[in-house]
């Protein structure tokens, strides 16, 4: 140092002391970095591990199903949580001391879900499930907590995407903190002074604590209904410490999105990585977690209230075991630049690890074994799950039977607010229920069900069942039902009668009300001890009716109308389903309970009673909104419409006959045939030999009623001698004639006919014995043979508004004594004014064919009583017989010779 000194003197420059030199070498310079380069910067500056395993952390190493138990019974309740190192030591967070409610941010890929699954698991270990309940609501599709659900104290995972899933979680919690403000009444002011409470009065239910993890929240935000939920969130906020709920809401970003209220009572604020330093300042109130670097995952910022601000490392529970054999893995080698080692382009992302090769699949194995070893049974917080998306109807009726007034269990209906689910009925009093849905919404397979689920619980004596299938939706699987009487499957002609069936049902019902002074048939039935049975229609593809189009099915509708406007207390049920459309029309409207299933696409729920934030859920078959409880329907469905729930549906159907075959015999449901069309004139000959009725002394058949399937017989001597047969054009007057004809010469009378026009099909129809044209009426008139010399005559008059009148001499009829005379014309002839009708008798009985109008019925003596009761489909040869006021529908067989000159249109139905 002296030589230093000397060799300094001896220069000429001027001393400078204090000076420091800055040269540094490239080579040197590079090594200093490289070294440095590992090592991260720490809040107080100690060393920081970059991964935690919570089993490896003090009291947490190989913890089995005893040392749970044993934790349990030391520990619990605790509200503290082991998540993480800070400083070298284990960081503890305490959701009650730090809270009530906290915010937890973060980007993805920053660690936020190691530190919720830590925290949640953290929680588990200590707490026993009556002590500690977890509630996670995960709008990302829970797809980061696919082993949160396995931990015994989570009570519900949503795992929806919909945000409107949310508003049952709302409401569930908000019927919670009500049922614990009723709970601590009398009692204390929060939980502990409850469970203090309780140690002295062990009937006390036991009250958890309870934990909502709200997994990305700012898509709450996202929505019109998840904003307008909000509210209920913030009550939370404001009383939740004393009731002993917390709120833990976890998203990316919480700038612009945290309300005031929230913001007040979030005591506990944690903050892993995000990208700007605003995200980081809303949760801390500092920029800090801005500065995390991407290679840091689980990285993390706490600010505990009073503002001390701790930075940790985050604790892992699904990484992969360290006591599982290492498998042998490759190393991917690539080239790499010198910038390509920057902080900034590192990978952060570790590899995914399969759910049951982590800590946490192996700590919820323990979990569940303590739990089954203190013999825990299931959490005592009324928290129901969803509805199921499928309640097969045979399980559900073996666990639920009739209430206590005969109604039949038909689903489940959703009731968060109330904190359970309830079993819906149909009972006496649900004269007149609407499913309105999508087509495709499976409302068909409600139908079907409702009323096997009805006939499952009553005798065929008791209930009897239609159906009205306007859009084949497969109703026709109920005719295997001993219950069920008749079913219109795409039949708008057979619906028709069965409305006009039930229409007279309910007339003499409601006399019988009047007679005895009731206002219901279990009225009724109490006062004569005789049971009314039940009467249960159901239909399908209803909107048909409302349809403002030249739809066949619109004949329907007025009969409908007024069956629905005199049925209540009669005893008769209509279940009606169809599109949205059906809601406003003038049926719709008198329907009072509603369920809307699946609407199309467009559709505004909210138009039709729905609500709006329940509609996502209706995606499963059998699912519904009940319109006046506003509440979630899963019907009960008997089976699919596959081979197998058609096996199924018979299989049932074959037990109920079977167990019933042994009950008091009873009245069953009303079957109204369905005749064929055309109708041979072979399978009326033999219904005529073997069914002529006694008691008649001039019977002639003249066709089959539709609705018993009978032959239909004239009395000539009580009904004639005039008999009137019309229609309008191609309505089949003339082949009507031809059959009579037939008939009566089958029956050994001489037949006679009279023709207006030379082209007649009478002209040469079989059975008749003389013809006689329009010019030579009077002269074969004059050679018939005297009555007493031969059988009873019948002249059959074909389109007799052309015939002469001065051709009937009725000295000549007179002299023959005919025992009818068939006038066939068209309705304007027989409702006007005309010489041949004044020159005969006036008929007491007539066949109108064909009929388009209710007005039609004024030939044939019948005003305006064919009102509701005509075809949608006219049909020749099909028409009503009218005797002295009364009428019932008929089909007339073809006559032999026009055999083949219809095609039948009828399809095979009940």
């Amino acid at each position: 140092a002296n030589a230093e000194h000397d060799s300094y003197e001896s220069c000429d420059q001027v001393r400078l002391d204090g000076v420091s030199s800055p040269e540094l070498t490239v080579q040197a310079a590079e090594l200093a970095a490289r070294r440095l380069a590992s090592l991260r910067a720490s809040g107080d500056h100690r060393a920081m591990p970059e991964i935690v395993n919570l089993v490896d952390l003090p009291g947490m190493a190989a913890i089995g199903c005893d040392d749970v138990v044993e934790r349990w019974q030391r520990l619990s309740p605790r509200t503290g949580a082991v998540v993480g190192v800070a400083a070298g030591v284990p960081l503890v967070i305490d959701i009650a001391e730090h809270g009530p409610h906290g915010l937890v941010g973060g980007m993805s890929g920053s660690g936020k879900t190691e530190f919720l699954l830590t925290l949640l698991t953290s929680l588990c270990l200590d707490n026993h499930p009556d002590d500690l309940a977890i509630v996670v609501v995960d709008f990302k599709g829970a797809v980061d907590h696919g082993l949160t659900a396995r931990l015994p104290h989570v009570i519900a995972l949503s795992t929806n995407l919909e945000i409107e899933h949310f508003s049952r979680t709302i409401d569930l919690l908000d019927a919670e903190q009500r049922r614990r403000q009723t709970l601590f009444a009398g009692i204390g002011s929060d939980l502990d002074a409850y469970r203090a409470a309780r140690s002295t009065r062990p009937q006390l239910p036991p009250l958890p604590r309870l934990l909502i993890v709200v997994d990305e929240f700012s898509e709450l935000l996202a929505t019109e209904t998840g904003r307008a939920r909000l509210q209920e969130l913030i009550r939370v906020t404001r009383i939740g410490r004393a009731l002993g709920v917390h709120l833990l809401l976890v998203t990316q970003n919480f700038e612009g999105q945290l309300p005031p209220q929230v913001d007040a009572n979030a005591g506990l604020r944690v903050c892993l990585r995000v990208m700007k330093p605003s995200h980081s300042k809303v949760v801390l109130d500092t920029d800090v977690a801005a500065g995390i670097s991407d290679t840091q995952v689980g990285r993390a910022f706490v600010r505990f209230p009073g503002g001390e601000l701790v930075d940790f490392q985050t604790a892992r529970v699904a990484g992969r075991r360290r006591d599982l054999p290492s498998t042998p893995g490759v190393a991917a080698v690539r080239r790499v630049t010198v910038s390509d080692l920057t902080p900034g382009r590192t990978e952060a992302r570790r590899p995914s690890v399969p759910l049951e090769e982590t800590d946490m699949y192996a700590l919820t194995g323990v979990l569940h074994a303590a739990a089954m070893a203190v013999g825990w049974t299931g959490t005592s917080l009324p928290w129901p799950p969803p509805l199921p998306t499928e309640v097969p109807l045979g399980d559900f009726l073996r666990r639920h039977r009739p209430n206590a007034i005969g109604g039949v269990p038909i689903g489940l209906q959703d009731c968060p607010d109330q904190q359970r689910q309830d079993v819906i009925y149909l009972d006496d009093a649900d004269e007149r229920m609407l499913f309105l849905g999508e087509a495709g919404a499976g409302m068909a397979d409600v139908l079907r069900s409702i009323a096997t689920a009805a006939a499952i619980n009553r005798s065929p004596g008791d209930l009897h069942l239609h159906a009205i299938d306007l859009d084949g939706s497969g109703l026709a699987a109920l005719a295997d039902l001993p219950h069920v009487g008749t079913i219109a499957s795409r039949d708008d002609d057979l619906a028709r009668r069965l409305l006009a069936h039930l229409h007279d049902e309910v007339s003499r019902r409601r006399a019988l009300l009047a007679d005895y002074g009731c206002s219901t048939v279990r009225q009724l039935s109490d006062a004569t001890g005789d049971r009314t049975a039940q009467i249960m229609v159901v239909i399908a593809g209803a909107d048909r009716l409302v349809r403002r189009t030249e739809d066949t099915g619109s004949v329907l509708l007025g009969p409908l109308v007024e069956l629905v406007a005199e049925a209540p207390g009669t005893g008769l049920q209509i279940l009606l389903a169809g599109l949205p459309s059906l809601a406003d029309s003038r049926l719709g409207l008198s329907f009072e309970r509603r369920f809307v299933f699946a609407l199309p696409g467009e559709t505004n729920p909210v138009a039709y009673g729905a609500p709006r934030h329940l509609v996502a859920d209706l995606g499963p078959m059998g699912r519904a909104i009940d319109v006046a409880a506003k509440r979630l329907t899963q019907f009960a469905l008997v089976g699919d419409s596959g081979p197998a729930g058609s096996s199924q549906r018979a299989d049932l159907a074959h037990r109920l006959r079977i167990s019933h075959r042994s009950s008091r015999p009873r009245p069953s449901a009303t079957t109204l045939v369905n005749v064929p069309w055309p109708l041979a004139m072979a399978d009326l000959r033999a219904r005529v030999v073997l069914q002529q009725p006694p008691g008649l002394r001039r019977p002639l058949p003249v066709g089959v009623d539709t609705n018993t399937g009978d032959v239909a017989w004239l009395d000539l001597d009580e009904d004639g001698p005039v008999v009137a047969v019309t229609g309008p054009r191609q309505s089949g007057r003339s082949s009507a004639l031809a059959s009579i004809a037939f008939l009566a010469r089958h029956l050994g009378w001489t037949t006679v006919a009279l023709l207006g026009s030379r082209r007649s099909p009478l002209a040469s129809a079989v059975g008749v014995d003389f013809v006689a044209g329009p010019t030579d009426i009077a002269s074969m008139l004059q050679g018939l043979p005297m009555s007493s010399d031969g059988s009873p005559l019948v002249i059959l008059c074909d389109d007799a508004q052309r015939i002469d009148p001065a051709s009937f001499d009725l000295a000549l009829l007179h002299r023959a004594e005919p025992a009818a005379i068939f006038l066939a014309g068209p309705i304007d002839f027989l409702t006007g004014r005309h010489e041949l009708r004044s020159a005969l008798p006036t008929h007491r009985a007539g066949l109108l064919l064909a009929p388009t109008s209710s007005l039609d019925g004024a030939a044939v003596g019948l005003g305006g009583q064919l009102r509701g009761q005509l075809s949608a489909k006219p049909r020749p040869g099909r028409g009503f017989l009218a005797v002295a006021g009364d009428h019932r529908e008929v089909q007339l067989p073809l006559p032999p010779s026009a055999a083949g000159a219809y095609r039948s249109e009828e399809p095979a139905s009940r």
